[in-house]
């Protein structure tokens, strides 16, 4: 299995006091394995791919990732193991306004340890699959919308990751855009063989997964 999770669970404190946001008892997604998770606004798909990603810790339970146990695994070496396993296409797109394009694909890529000379190769090749090489050079806030969507899947997909994780990637793009978008996730995950896991409320996402979850059924 690419993502193995069990009695995880998450819970944060706020005025009201401390609720529990997530608790997922059992939970796999097989190596290669393309899964859409559906599920309300505050019903916990963001925090779910936060906390497959590293960037939430697990408080309780167990999750695996690429063959890591997250659970216990310290803020630095969370951060290392994303940018070596993980690639993560964020829905507000998280780019770097004082990096140019070409230099926001490298970061994932520095973090890896991959040496500068072929960091920039991978990260000029990833941005002219994405078809934005020609804005190599620009600022995010140089480019449009569309562009910048482009930019932020580039970035997940430039290292390779054995598992794709998408925060509703459509969700900040007109149609058209969506529509390219979108296709340009599934092929690449695809010719990656990377274990992709698409969280929307959208269903025009949703037609695209042989495998759609929800969220109900993933806390039961």
């Amino acid at each position: 299995m690419s993502v193995e999770v069990s009695d995880l669970r998450i819970r944060f404190s706020d005025a009201g006091g401390e609720r529990t946001v997530l608790a997922v008892k059992r939970w796999s997604v097989a190596a290669g394995e393309h899964v859409c998770v559906r599920g309300a606004s505050g019903s916990g798909k963001s925090t779910l791919l936060n906390v497959l990603a590293g960037i939430l810790p697990v408080q309780a339970g167990s999750v695996v990732v690429a063959g890591a146990e997250l659970r216990g695994m310290p803020e630095a070496q969370r951060d290392r193991h994303r940018a070596r396993q993980v690639g993560f296409v964020f829905q507000s797109f998280h780019l770097l306004q004082g990096l140019s394009a070409l230099e926001n694909v490298m970061l994932p890529l520095h973090f890896a340890g991959v040496h500068a000379a072929e960091a920039r190769r991978a990260a000029l090749a990833m941005l002219e699959r994405t078809g934005v090489a020609h804005r190599a050079a620009a600022k995010p806030a140089q480019l449009s919308v569309g562009e910048q969507q482009r930019v932020c899947l580039a970035r997940a997909l430039a290292p390779k990751p054995a598992v794709l994780l998408a925060d509703e990637p459509t969700a900040s793009l007109d149609p058209e855009n969506a529509a390219i978008a979108l296709k340009l996730l599934l092929e690449s995950a695809r010719e990656q063989r990377a274990t992709l896991i698409c969280v929307t409320h959208e269903p025009e996402v949703m037609q695209h997964f042989s495998s759609v979850q929800t969220m109900k059924e993933l806390c039961a």
